[in-house]
């Protein structure tokens, strides 16, 4: 990631270590700077895919691009999560993403672990997406809201 961000954009060689990062790594894709990702080898990016700047993959879990999917600035697309509980959350919990043919995400979405986006579809910006998508869709929001307290209390011995 250090040798990609370091060279500027348009240069052949960021190309050359996107295809050697990613899992696989199509035909005629676009990666602005300031892109991020833990590994790179849990990524597989179809072809004509636009990914614009700081875009984060946290890709601990499969992350799976089609093809012709555009990303906008300072989406998170996340394939791991951490248990609610403090007594479990050294553990990773992994899950995988799957993107569809002809997706766009508009700016600083948010995929969370374990969700599948079918063709077509569209997300807002600034939405964030727990749950499947079906093709040919347009979903956009923020899903932030009290879910439940979380017992961390040591005199309870849950914790």
């Amino acid at each position: 990631m250090l040798q990609i961000n370091s060279l500027p954009f348009g240069d052949k060689k960021r190309d050359e270590l996107f295809h050697e990062l990613f899992e696989s790594y199509g035909k005629g894709n676009v990666i602005k700077e300031g892109f991020r990702c833990n590994f790179g080898t849990n990524i597989s990016i179809g072809n004509g895919c636009y990914i614009n700047f700081n875009v984060v993959f946290l890709d601990s879990g499969l992350i799976k691009l089609g093809d012709n999917v555009f990303i906008g600035p300072g989406t998170v697309v996340s394939a791991v999560t951490h248990p609610l509980e403090a007594k479990n959350r050294r553990n990773l919990q992994i899950n995988k993403i799957e993107i569809g043919n002809d997706v766009w995400l508009g700016t600083n979405v948010v995929i969370l672990p374990g969700v599948t986006i079918g063709d077509g579809a569209v997300i807002g910006a600034g939405s964030v997406v727990k749950d499947d998508i079906p093709s040919n869709t347009v979903y956009a929001g923020t899903l932030a809201h009290y879910i439940r307290s979380i017992d961390n209390d040591p005199q309870s011995g849950k914790l």
